[in-house]
């Protein structure tokens, strides 16, 4: 009954947006230990879900460092912000 959560999905994102989610999930991930993501938490699963996106989107955004300069990221939050103005 549950073979089907073994299957992966594609999950189409705008370079933008898919910034702007890597850097939303790390901050709060990396800062404070993750407590303000945790505290968000209903069941554990939940984290590892996001953890599993967030490792998802390193190669297609950055390589194996997920380096996304900070310059990037703030163009890329105007970028996102321009087109729903």
């Amino acid at each position: 009954m549950t073979e089907h959560f073994d299957e992966k999905i594609p999950l189409h994102l705008k370079r933008d947006e898919a910034t702007i989610l890597f850097w939303y999930l790390t901050r709060h991930f990396l800062t404070e230990g993750g407590m303000r993501m945790k505290a968000s938490f209903d069941h554990p699963a939940e984290q590892l879900a996001l953890e599993g996106l967030m490792h998802e989107m390193i190669p297609q955004l950055s390589g194996p460092k997920a380096s996304i300069s900070e310059a990037e990221y703030l163009s890329a939050l105007e970028h996102l912000s321009a087109r729903f103005r």
